[in-house]
Parts: structure tokens; sequence; C-alpha cells
């Protein structure tokens, strides 16, 4: 399960983030959501609120319709609270499929001769 906990004091309180189980938990950049994988492997967002107390305000599939098609070995990186880079991702059953990302290629054809 995901929990969150105050820091430095931990001693003071205690929220559940994951419904039943969960694991990889991550902070978006900017604090407002968690992301972890759910029992089945999956995906999930859980929006959060921080002031005036901590709560949980929503959670949601975090890839879409897409969710169920990842592998568990996949990394990912949040960019933003509904915007994440997915690494390594594989796909399975009925559709499969390759997502690569590729930063800083313009750089690179420049240096490229011709």
């Amino acid at each position: 399960r995901v929990f969150v906990r105050p820091f430095p004091d931990v001693q003071s309180g205690q929220w559940q983030i994951s419904e039943t189980i969960g694991r990889d938990p991550t902070w978006s950049p900017d604090g407002t959501t968690i992301f972890y994988r759910d029992a089945a492997g999956d995906l999930v967002a859980a929006d959060v609120q921080t002031d005036p107390v901590f709560a949980v305000t929503g959670r949601r599939p975090a890839l879409g319709e897409t969710n169920a098609f990842w592998t568990l070995g996949a990394a990912f990186a949040p960019i933003s609270k509904d915007e994440i880079i997915v690494i390594g991702a594989q796909g399975g059953g009925a559709e499969t499929g390759q997502l690569v990302v590729v930063q800083g290629f313009t750089e690179e054809l420049k240096e490229r001769p011709e």
C-alpha cells in the first residue's frame, strides 16, 4: 500500500493513497499528484491537496485507455500532474507496439556529415 506521512514529524499523521496494493510511488514535480502502480500493475494518478489539510481528491488511470497494455517492468517519470514519460513499455494482449522518445535529435542531425 502507498501511504504519505508528514516530514520531519512522521508520527503526526498518516494518509493512505492507494485503495489496495500500491507500489513504486512517485510525486509529480508540482506536488499535486502521486503516481503509483496498483495490484494489476496499472499506473494510477492520485490527485492530492496539501492545504489546508492533506487529502486524496481523486484517482484516475494515468495512461488513459492504454493503461492495460503496459508492462510491469516499464519505468515512468512524471513531468506534470497530467504528463508522464514511460520508458521501456511494451504492449501486450491484442495490441502491441513500441514507444521511442528521442530528445535532442535536431542537434544530432546537425552534427552528421551530409
